[in-house]
């Protein structure tokens, strides 16, 4: 579809610009569209070096390359004439830039295409709330080439093998014995300490704000939205038992085991650790391409718009652990990595999909296991409605951080009159970074710039203190991660 509607613009004379959410998936667009289109497509991304950054402006700007392929700041590429710009996996929170300067490359692509009269083409399997809610949709029913894949659910407080689960030890053997290719996805994006209970899967969570607690140091449970806080239970609250515990496995963990009971397949690890070459997460993958045998596993980068047509096997170690982020987009983001990761399974030949979780019954791995979308953004928009949250109202974060714990908090206290007109929560406060002791003020409006500028009037008047007490501050409209 992105290449047929490039085709049109190109016919009438104008540009397109066709964004993807990661850098790794850059090449492979970028190889697609160079088959079609040859050398009037340019790249940009921030892996390119100064000159090669340029020299592909200069090429963009003159009418040379009327195509632009990149990452989200290809949005800002000098095109003449903008008739298109495609956004490919519009749901990834990459979109949105969380240092200054701080915007959301969905937006601007929607504002640029107003102001130049250019269509903005949104795609996405599992598309975020906000554009479900705004946005015309056209669906393409069904994925092409094979079906979806089946998906079984393998409830974890019933299994004694952790981290791979006895079903999925019996299909990881079914690819060795029979040859193809699986993919393993631990769910840790943005890993936090909460509280779960293995017994009957629950985790602590905030009454007022729909946000799992937080587990500190000290053993307390806190909100970091609205600042409530318990202490951690002996026993589960919903059912007695005293198996509390965190959970997750590291891929290092991950190998070894698949390493002790499969050692048949080749494994190919992605992650921070084995990408932090530039080279190597694109080496990675056409290793897995080119493997008889093999399982590919690692965190979300795995599950994210790869194609491999002899992937008979995806699972999901830990699906649950995304639902512990103190986060109203965390059931969100957990149907999203399940679904997507899903999609990578029998795209050419029969596939099937394994999810494991202590939580079976939650909303996102129950619409996951259904390949359910549209069930799922139903509900989903129904409790956004409910509590104040995007797209209904718009979210205003003022985070500040500083040398001690009390400073940051006593600044968004003050912060806090002067807001007047907004639903403002917090402060709180937030788990240290790199030595600095954090606390967040959260409103929900419907009128974020008129709170956001409020807030960065009240900062500036109070810039002078906060430089002697070594504070630093961010107003940030509609964030990705809370």
């Amino acid at each position: 579809m992105y290449l047929q509607a490039c085709a049109a613009a190109l016919g009438r004379g104008l540009g397109a610009i066709v964004l993807v959410p990661e850098i790794a998936l850059t090449p492979q667009t970028l190889g697609r569209f160079r088959a079609r289109f040859g050398e009037r497509v340019a790249v940009i991304h921030s892996g390119l070096s100064d000159a090669e950054r340029r020299d592909e402006r200069e090429r963009i700007a003159s009418g040379a390359a009327p195509v632009v392929v990149g990452a989200r700041s290809a949005v800002f590429a000098p095109l003449p004439r903008l008739g298109l710009v495609c956004i490919d996996e519009e749901h990834d929170p990459s979109y949105k830039q969380e240092s200054d300067p701080r915007y959301d490359a969905r937006t601007v692509a929607a504002k640029r295409a107003a102001l130049e009269g250019a269509v903005a083409l949104y795609g996405s399997a599992t598309p975020r709330p906000e554009s479900w809610a705004r946005l015309e949709r056209l669906e393409l029913g069904t994925r092409l080439g094979a079906a979806l894949p089946p998906v079984s659910v393998v409830d974890m407080r019933r299994e004694a093998g952790y981290p791979l689960s006895a079903p999925l030890l019996a299909a990881l053997a079914r690819v060795a014995r029979d040859g193809g290719k699986a993919i393993l996805l631990l769910n840790r994006r943005g890993l936090v300490p909460a509280l779960h209970c293995r017994t009957c899967g629950e985790t602590r969570r905030c009454t007022s704000c729909d946000v799992a607690l937080v587990l500190h140091a000290d053993g307390s449970l806190r909100c970091h939205h609205c600042g409530y806080e318990e202490a951690a239970p002996e026993l589960c609250p919903a059912c007695g038992s005293p198996d509390l515990a965190r959970i997750g496995a590291g891929t290092q963990r991950l190998e070894r085991e698949l390493e002790k009971h499969v050692p048949e397949l080749e494994r190919i690890r992605l992650d921070s650790d084995t990408t932090a070459r530039p080279a190597a997460l694109q080496e990675a993958l056409e290793r897995f391409s080119r493997a008889g045998r093999a399982v590919l596993l690692g965190t979300q980068m795995v599950a994210k718009g790869h194609h491999f047509g002899d992937v008979s096997l995806a699972a999901v170690v830990d699906a649950d652990t995304g639902l512990a982020m103190p986060d109203f987009r965390a059931e969100e983001r957990t149907f999203q990595l399940v679904t997507q990761l899903a999609g990578r399974s029998g795209r050419t030949a029969p596939g099937r999909v394994i999810v494991q979780t202590f939580q079976p019954d939650s909303r996102a791995v129950v619409f996951a296991a259904r390949h359910d979308v549209q069930g799922f953004l139903d509900e989903e928009l129904r409790r956004r409605e409910e509590l104040g949250y995007p797209p209904y109202r718009h979210v205003v974060r003022v985070l500040v951080s500083g040398p001690g714990p009390d400073d940051p908090r006593r600044l968004l206290e003050e912060i806090r009159g002067g807001l007047a007109g907004a639903d403002v929560v917090g402060p709180a406060p937030l788990l240290r970074l790199r030595g600095r002791h954090r606390s967040q003020l959260i409103a929900k409006t419907a009128e974020p710039r008129r709170v956001a500028s409020a807030a960065a009037r009240l900062l500036a008047a109070a810039a002078p203190a906060m430089r002697r007490a070594g504070l630093h501050a961010v107003v940030d409209v509609d964030p990705q991660s809370l």
